[in-house]
Parts: C-alpha cells; structure tokens; sequence
C-alpha cells in the first residue's frame, strides 16, 4: 500500500514538473499556415530554439511567471509577446514586405513571389486603375522594365503601338509577346479588351518562365488576368471619367501666301544682285494665282482635324459566399479622334464566376462579349494629298458649299492635278464596320480525393470573332464619281479553339517543397473572308443594299487554318525556401512547318538561391539588409510566327491564249512560290542572372538583371535568282542569328511614412543592345534590306547630310552643284561621292529606356506624377523634305531656307535640284526624348464611417516633351501619320 501511494506521488510529481518545465507554442503566418525556422528567443535569457516543419517551438526550461518570447525570421517581422500561458501559445508573425508573398501568375499556375525563379514582372495596378487607359499597352509603356512600347499613329482606337520584349530578335517572324488571358492564348486587339476589367498583368521575360509556352514563347509573354469575385457581402463599383484632347505638336505648316512665294521662287534659282529671289509663275495655276489675289487660303490641316473626346463607363458587381464567387461588369467607350470622323466606340460585357460544386470538384467560367464600332471614314490626313499635304490655294467648297471634288478647277492646266480627290471627301462615305467578339475561358478543377496536392484541371478556351464591313461610295465623293458608285460589303470570321489538361502535384515534407505540372494541349485557328466590290449603279439611294444591279460585279474569298499540339512538363523543388530550382520542357508541333519539322522541344532551367535565409545572414535580420535573392535561368524558346502554309509551294492563276487558230483564251497557273521541306522552328537561346534586394524591412526592393539572347535558324525570306522563273523570287528560309544583350533594374522605394504623409517611388531602366550576328551565312551583308552583320536590325543607312555648298566653296565631289545645294559627306574619302558613301546613322530602336512615378499622399489628397524616357535611337525626320512633286502640287513645312543673303547650314536653296544628287539626303536626328506622360491628382471621397473606396480624380496625359528631334514626335513611327495628342480627363470612381 505504501509503494502504491509512493507510486502515485511520483507521478503526480512528474505531471507536476512535465507541465510546468517546458514553454510551447506554434507560429504561424497571416495566412494561418505554420513558418518553419522561425527563431524563439527567451528574453532575458540565452535560451532559444527554432519551429520545426510544423511551425511548432519548445523550450524545456523552468518558466518564470512572467515568459516574454522574441520571435524573428528573415523576411518576417519581429514579434515580441508576453503571456501568463506555458502551452498552447499562437504566434502570428507578417511578413516584411508584402511583395515577398504576393502570389504571381506564372503559367499554368501561381507562385509566391519569394519563390520565383524566372523573370516574372507586375504590372503596377495603380497604372491600370488610377489612370484612364483605352488599352493595357498603355498602362504598360514606361512602366515596366525590359519592355518597350512604340507608338505608330494616334488614332481613337489606340491600337496603333506595338511592344518589344527585351529587344528585337526575329526579322521574318513576329517580335510581339504571346497574350494570355484568363490562361487561354489571345487573338484580338490590345482595344478590345477593357482595362478596368483586368486584375493582374504579369510579363514573363527569360527562358525560365517563357519556355512553358514552348513555341510562342520566344518574344514574352503577357499574362493578363481578370477580376473574380470574392467571399463577402456584394460590392457594386462605378468608374466613369471624360477627356478631351488636343494636338500635342501641330506642324508649321505654310499658309497661302507662304506656299504662293515658295512655288513662286522654286524653279528660278536666281537672285539679283541684292540677293532677292526672282519669281518664276510658269508652274502656278490659274486657281492659285486667283486665291493668292483674293487672300484666300485653306487650312487643310485645321480642316481635317478635331479636338478628340473620350468617355468611358463602367459598371461592375462582385461578391461570393462560401461555394460560388462571382464578377460580372459592363463598359462603354466612346473615342473620337484627331482626324475628323475618326470615331471608335467598344461595348463589353464580362462574367466571371466559380463554384465549387463538392469539395473536390470546382467549375470556373470567365466569359467576355465586345463589340467593337468603327463606324465612319476618317478624313483623309496622311495621303499623298492629305490634311497634311493638300495645296492651301485650293477650294475645300464649291460654289454651293459642298465639299469639292477635286480641289483643282476644273481649267487646270494639268491633268494630275484635276483628279486629286479631295481629302475630305471621305468624310461622305456611307461606312459601317462592326466587329463582334466572344472571348471564353472555361475550366474544371478536380481535386483528386485521397491524394492531398494532387489536382487534375480541363481548361477550354473559345474565341469568336465576326467582321462586317459594308461601304458605299456615292457620286459625291471622287471615288464614287468615278466609278458610278461603288458598294464594298466584306464578312469574316475568325476562330480560335483551345483544350488543355492540365495536371499538378504539390507537396512538402519537412524542409522540402515540391511541385510538378504537366500539360497535354491543342489549339485550332481558322479564318476565312468573303469579299464583295460592285461599281456602276443605277443610283446612290440602296447604297450596299443593290449589289445585284451593279454593271461589274467581283467577289473575293481567301481561308486559312493552322492547329497547334503541345505537352510540357515543369518540376519545382525547393529546400527551406532557400535553394530553388525549376526544370520546365515542352514539346510543341505547328501546322505550317514542313512535315520533318513540325515538332520542335523547348527545355529550360532555373536555380534560385534566397541568400538572406541562410545563417550568416541572421545578423542582418531588422537592420539595413531585409532580403537578397540570386536567381539563374538558361533555356530555349521558340517562334512559330509566320502565316500557315510558308513551306508550301504556291501557285498563281494566269491566263494563256491556246496554240490553235481558234485563239481562245483560257485559265492556267504557274508556280508562284517554291516549297521549303525544312521549314521549321527559329529558336532563341537566353541566359539570365537577377538579385533581388530589400533594404530596411523591404521600404526599398530593387531587382537588377542581366540578359544575354541568342536567336538563330530565324524564318528569314531569301531572295532567288529570277532564272528559276518563279513569280516570287523570295523563299522562307531558317536562316540568321541575332543576338540581344542588356541589363535592367527597377526599385520601388517607400521614401516617407507618416500619419496623414506617404510618399513612394517606382522607378526602372533598360538597356539593350541589338546586332546581327550572321544572315545568310557567306559572312556577307544584305545592302537591299539594309541588314549588316554586327550592327542592330533596324538602322538607318543612308547618305549622310554635311551642310550645303556656300558661296565660293569648292563642289568638286558632286560636279553640277551650286551654293545653296546639298553636301553629301565623302565617307570612304575617295574624293567623289557615290553610292559607296551610304552610311550607317544610327539605330531607329531605343538602346535604353526608363520610368520614374512618384505617388504622394496627404489626408485624403493623392499626387501620382510619371514620367518615361528614351534615349539612343535615330530617326528620319520627313518635315525636312519639300515633300513636293515637280509641278509643286503639295504643301509643306515653312523652313529656313538658304538664300545668299541667309547663307545657313540649316536647310538647302528652295531649287528643285538643290537636294537631287544621287536621289537626294534624308535628314536624320537623335529621337531621344523625356516626356511628362501622366499627372494624376485625386482625392478620396469616402466616407468615414465607411468601409468603401470612392474617389474624383483629373489626369493629365502627354502634357510636355523635352527632345531634340524637330519632327512631329520623336516616339511616332510615322510623322505624317496622326499625330500626339494632349489630354485631360475628370474621372469618378464610386463604391455602393
């Protein structure tokens, strides 16, 4: 009985001292799951210890009745608690900066950002909500690292940039990215989708993260996804804001008077002995010689522009409970542009939704309906004989006020110019254009039961879209004049159809993290246009609705089709979070390649090491260093993007009269192109390096990056020798290489945080170097496309401009030239100039380009200032041409011309021959320029008392640019296309 009480003392003893001799707990992050290698310090003592895999933490000591624990962690905030318990303790740790777990789209599936190992980079959604874009493009240019965006023209659609990722590296194929939206490959136009609609954007730039995407990977990839809805109760939001817009840079263009003393003076080249210029009138025509005595001049620039407009309203409702989450929203767009008639307006209606069926069975849905109204005809303004070209002393009116015709009368003595139509003519044809697109996304997620991590994904993808054009000509405007009428009706239809099954198995056990996707897909696009043109009708009054009584009466139809068949693999693993790697391989097939060479394999690597994590960096834990993270990546990717059918021969119809006395004339082809049976992949070769970095608890991230791209066997049209008789006398080959190089840093920076005071910086710059590092390969250079080896792809090589001859100066090198004319520079210095002295002059691509935004808050006041860069690049500036023809029948830019009285360098004698030696110079000029892109000021409206987000704002976009190049803009492909423009928009952005 005594050792039976004994016993039971013992143990309750023991009891005793196991409860009271040990403190417990778990730690666990914001998103309730458990963070190993968490460091638990006893304050006041030498005692520590580290979570285990669970997140769990012991210390087997004596607890004192006061236990206060410091909990640190390399990209964690450090947490201090005191507790009365010994067991049981939760620990809830935040992490430094919320970029390091911010989930990211990578394809196929989500990271957090910690644990990427590629080049992935987000787009910023301050540039996608807080700014009034008519298309993602827009919030991208400037904005994004390694990624440049170029303007062509400036119409209400906007549709007219193009963006390169990291550098040029195809001249056959395409250079532009792969769109991916809500993970189903995009077709449609960068307009057509509604930027209020989209949730995330991120571009994928190195092997790592592109070659996932196997062929169409090569350029980028933009992976744009939607807004969805979340659990909680239903939130209605209204974004709607107006602009209006005016031309950022307007040409100096030459009013009547001017133009009437220019062709006057053209064609004499003489002066007097005061060096006055004597006027020759033999060229100038009855109506110009009228108008000038009368002061009457046409502002034909004034005349086909406007000041543009833009309105856009959106409608959106979210929400969701436990099983089903949805997003529905609708917009409307109204653009009206520049050019007068230049109208784009865009309906979409968006539904998103989820629903888990079971507990292991999800259904997804994102749909979007657009239409896309192009009505109308835009006032001609970039012809040969546009708003920008058209003679100022000619009549935009006849005698009854109705557009003229032929601006000419009818008594010109030249037949060239009595049928130059009317610029604004166009502005009578009957137009309507309509575009109507479905765009789909629809998967199913199994979570297969019994196996935790493992998930099998049906992911389907549909895109529709439907043309229809119809256009009437009536006997109003010069081309219907000419023709009786003329109707034009077009129907087309493009398809795209996208399955993909899609598998993943992710795991951890302890310290180790795995992951694995594989992905079997197809894809089928086909397209096919009917096209309708009738001319010579009874009458104007059924437009396109009498095609039957048209006298001529043609019809065009043209089809194509291509199907692409894909399986990839991707492997994640991962130790402690500290050393990352991710093997990824795909295995593509094309259509349009030749049958030996349809299949193509694309693998990559990547190695990730979080730096920061290791021991010997705990001593920089919440002092200046907070994060360091090395990645590496080398893989191959590919490009399919050419039209279907390349490796094909081609035939052409062509008509032939029979050898027999009957003479009849009959239908034939000839070949038109040659087959290529080896056709196949281009390919592209990178390596990338990047750190990322985090100073003082991540306030200031910065990621810099090194890239070095190779691309080779490029789909490169060769030209043959015309003996072969082929009517085309090029051939698609796999010929070339290039190679990209360049470096890119970005930061973001919390410059001040107070209580009613934020100040943040986002800043990046890129720079790229481009070259040609074989053609054809004979180690020679291509001088009719201008492609040399060892130099960028797009350059300029031309004759160089080294002044204008002046009095006395000795013109020997270009025999016939007389002061005022132009002096083309003797490059090799063989004391002539010929052909051999064309030149290199630059490139027309930016070797580096930047953007800085700086956001400042105060109370409930937000400035958001971005400004963006290039620099390096060259470009022809045309303003510089007379842009005339011999009879001097078009207008131009007032210049300082050369006289023996103003004897400048600036710009060559108003003679027809002062700029004809060998064809004549193009000028050239450094389009570097600096550009106030976006000013935004806003203040918050909502409620104290509530929880909803509602705010006014006013943006200014375009509102002043510092460059050197004197032509419309220095950013615009074509300077005589429509041009910048300034503009202002009041927005709202309400929460009901």
């Amino acid at each position: 009985m005594l050792v039976k009480k004994i016993s039971l003392i013992g143990v309750c003893l023991l009891c005793f001292f196991i409860s009271y001799s040990q403190i417990s707990g778990v730690v666990l992050g914001v998103d309730k799951n458990p963070i190993s290698g968490v460091t638990v310090t006893l304050k006041n003592s030498k005692l520590s210890t580290k979570t285990n895999a669970d997140g769990v933490f012991l210390f087997k000591t004596q607890p004192s009745s006061k236990i206060i624990l410091i909990f640190s962690s390399i990209g964690f905030e450090t947490l201090e608690i005191e507790t009365d318990k010994v067991t049981g303790i939760t620990a809830s740790l935040k992490e430094t900066s919320a970029g390091l777990n911010e989930v990211v789209v990578v394809g196929y599936g989500t990271q957090k950002r910690k644990d990427v190992t590629g080049s992935v980079v987000s787009l910023n959604k301050d540039r996608l909500e807080a700014l009034p874009n008519n298309n993602y493009l827009q919030a991208i240019q400037g904005a994004v690292p390694g990624v440049s965006v170029s303007v062509g023209t400036n119409n209400a659609e906007g549709n007219g940039a193009s963006i390169l990722v990291r550098g040029r590296g195809s001249i056959g194929a395409k250079n532009s990215p792969l769109v991916i939206v809500d993970n189903i490959p995009y077709e449609g136009g960068m307009s057509e989708l509604n930027p209020n609609d989209i949730e995330s954007l991120e571009i994928l730039k190195d092997a790592s993260s592109c070659a996932i995407y196997g062929s169409r990977g090569a350029n980028g990839v933009i992976i744009i996804t939607t807004k969805q809805g979340k659990k909680g109760k239903m939130i209605i939001k209204y974004d709607g804001n107006f602009g209006f817009q005016s031309i950022a840079n307007k040409p100096q263009l030459m009013n009547g008077a001017e133009f009437f003393k220019f062709k006057s003076e053209r064609f004499t080249g003489i002066y007097d002995a005061l060096g006055n210029p004597i006027y020759g009138d033999s060229y100038l025509k009855p109506l110009e010689i009228a108008n000038h005595n009368n002061s009457k001049s046409t502002d034909w620039y004034d005349l086909t522009t406007q000041p543009g407009s833009r309105v856009q309203h959106t409608v959106s409702i979210s929400g969701g409970a436990d099983k089903t989450k949805f997003f529905f929203s609708g917009s409307y767009l109204n653009a009206k542009g520049i050019a007068k008639n230049d109208n784009f307006k865009r309906y979409t209606l968006r539904s998103n939704f989820e629903h888990k069926l079971t507990t292991w069975l999800t259904l997804n849905s994102n749909t979007q309906l657009s239409l896309q109204n192009r009505d109308g005809m835009a006032a001609d303004f970039t012809g040969q004989y546009g708003g920008y070209y058209m003679n100022p002393l000619t009549n935009a009116n006849d005698s009854n006020g109705n557009y003229s015709l032929y601006p000419w009368d009818p008594n010109a003595t030249s037949n060239t110019v009595s049928v130059i139509a009317n610029p604004l003519s166009s502005l009578l044809v009957k137009n309507e254009d309509n575009s109507y697109r479905i765009l789909t996304s629809n998967n199913l997620r199994v979570d297969i039961p019994y196996i935790k991590g493992l998930s099998y994904k049906l992911n389907t993808g549909v895109e529709l879209e439907n043309t229809v054009r119809r256009t009437y000509y009536g006997r109003n405007t010069s081309t219907g004049f000419e023709n009786g009428g003329k109707a034009i009706n077009y129907n087309g239809v493009s398809r795209s159809f996208t399955i993909e099954n899609i598998l993943n198995y992710s795991t951890e056990v302890k310290q180790h993290s795995i992951g694995f996707t594989a992905v079997y897909s197809m894809e089928n696009k086909d397209a096919e246009g009917d096209q309708y043109t009738g001319t010579k009708f009874p009458s104007d009054v059924l437009t396109n609705y009498q095609m039957s009584k048209a006298a001529l009466l043609t019809q065009t139809a043209s089809y194509t089709k291509q199907n692409l068949i894909s399986q990839m693999i991707r492997l994640n693993y991962g130790y402690d979070s500290r050393y990352l790697f991710t093997f990824t391989a795909r295995r593509d097939g094309y259509s349009g390649f030749a049958v030996d060479t349809k299949f193509g394999i694309f693998p990559s690597v990547a190695l990730g090491w979080n730096i920061f994590r290791e021991k010997f960096m705990t001593k920089f834990n919440d002092k200046w260093l907070s994060n360091l993270k090395l990645r590496l990546s080398y893989g191959l990717s590919g490009n399919q993007a050419v039209n279907p059918y390349q490796s094909l021969a081609n035939f052409a119809t062509r008509n032939y009269i029979t050898a027999d006395s009957s003479n009849t004339v009959r239908d034939g082809v000839i070949l038109s192109k040659l087959e290529n049976q080896k056709l196949g992949w281009e390919s592209k070769k990178t390596f990338n390096i990047g750190l990322d970095i985090g100073i003082l608890k991540n306030r200031i991230t910065a990621t810099i990056e090194y890239y070095k791209s190779n691309n080779f066997d490029l789909l490169l049209n060769r030209t043959i020798s015309p003996i072969a008789g082929i009517a085309s006398q090029q051939i698609l080959q796999n010929l070339g290489k290039t190679e990209n190089q360049g470096l890119e840093f970005s930061i973001t920076s919390s410059n001040l945080k107070k209580k009613n005071f934020e100040w943040n910086t986002q800043a990046n710059i890129s720079f790229n170097t481009n070259k040609l590092v074989e053609l054809y390969g004979n180690g020679k250079n291509d001088l009719v496309n201008k492609w040399f080896i060892g130099s960028p792809i797009n350059i300029n090589f031309d004759y160089a401009f080294n002044g204008i001859y002046q009095t006395g100066e000795d013109a020997s090198l270009q025999p016939g030239s007389k002061p005022g004319y132009v002096k083309i520079k003797d490059v090799n210095g063989d004391k002539q100039v010929t052909v051999d002295d064309k030149t290199l002059i630059g490139q027309t691509d930016p070797k580096y380009t930047w953007g800085i935004g700086n956001t400042i808050k105060y109370k409930r006041y937000s400035l958001y200032i971005f400004i963006q860069g290039v620099s390096g690049n060259t470009k022809e500036n045309p303003l510089h041409q007379d842009g005339v023809f011999t009879e001097i029948t078009r207008n131009t830019t007032l210049k300082n011309w050369w006289t023996p009285t103003n004897p400048n360098n600036e710009h060559w004698a108003n003679d027809e021959n002062a700029n004809k030696w060998l064809g004549g110079v193009s000028i050239y000029e450094n389009a570097s320029f600096i550009r106030l892109k976006d000013i935004t000021f806003s203040v918050d409206i909502s409620s104290k008392a509530s929880d909803k987000k509602n705010k006014f704002y006013i943006t200014a976009r375009n509102l002043a640019t510092f460059t050197k190049y004197k032509g419309t803009d220095p950013e615009m492909s074509n300077q005589l296309g429509i041009p910048l423009q300034r503009e202002i928009t009041l927005g709202v952005s309400l929460t009901l």
